[in-house]
């Protein structure tokens, strides 16, 4: 079953990318072409990381590749430890996310978003605050997580320059696997694979890659979804400008989902 989005300016309407790409490329495709929908620019990531949580903890160290289990021990010798946190440790959490995204160049949320998606999402048990510190307290790394059903997405997340050169997003991981396998969900989606980089930097933390067959929109309006096609690579021009005058960072604090 496909979900329909919102509308963007009353001009179409976007499927959301739940559905499996199959083995079989293209018969998906194929009916919803059939059926009038067209490709529509990416809403959600399209490729992701799933990581299977139903197995023991050493199952999922094992599952780690080896590098990367050396650097998790790395960061914990350098004295990271990871916390739990909850709506009081939103600013800790926005202010580790704001230094990394104006670093790499890349827009970011608002603290008010993050606490609105909190309260939507946290009375009810479902949305996960992970914190990285270091031995004097300070946040060097972060991660926010939504979870539903058996399923965990890690939505958001950063990591401080102090952060990268103790590795403290590796201890940050490990303990957000270990966290989300104890609260009982068995799939933890690390939320997209942009680029090479930050493909590589997840595929140590084993699981398998997923593809979905991505957003798809069914035109009500062909000249609103002419303008709406114009802004979003607009958008994508100014983007890319900000992030080539901005720098590249590393390509694991890109992505909240690492």
């Amino acid at each position: 079953m496909i979900s329909i989005g919102g509308t963007h300016s009353g001009t179409h309407r976007s499927a959301c990318p739940a559905i499996r790409r199959p083995r079989q490329d293209g018969a998906v495709a194929a009916a919803l072409r059939q059926l009038g929908w067209r490709p529509a620019p990416e809403i959600q990531p399209q490729r992701t990381r799933v990581i299977d949580l139903d197995r023991s903890e050493e199952e999922l160290w094992r599952d780690l590749r080896r590098k990367t289990r050396q650097t998790v021990g790395r960061a914990e010798r350098h004295g990271v430890t990871v916390v739990e946190g909850g709506a009081d440790r939103l600013s800790d959490f926005h202010a580790v996310v704001e230094g990394t995204m104006d670093r790499v160049g890349l827009p970011y949320r608002s603290e008010g978003f993050f606490r609105d998606l909190w309260s939507a999402y946290g009375p009810g048990g479902h949305a996960l605050l992970m914190l990285a510190e270091g031995p004097d307290g300070a946040v060097l790394s972060g991660s926010l997580l939504v979870g539903w059903g058996p399923r965990i997405v890690a939505l958001y997340g950063g990591t401080s320059a102090e952060g990268r050169r103790v590795d403290a997003k590796y201890a940050l991981n490990w303990a957000i696997l270990r966290r989300a396998q104890a609260l009982g969900y068995r799939l933890y989606d690390a939320w997209g694979l942009p680029n090479p980089g930050i493909a590589q930097f997840k595929a140590g933390w084993g699981g398998r890659e997923v593809e979905y067959v991505g957003a798809w929109d069914l035109v009500v309006d062909p000249l609103g979804r002419q303008v709406f096609e114009t802004a979003v690579r607009a958008r994508g021009v100014v983007n890319r400008l900000r992030r080539r005058f901005g720098g590249a960072g590393h390509a694991e604090d890109a992505s909240g989902a690492a």
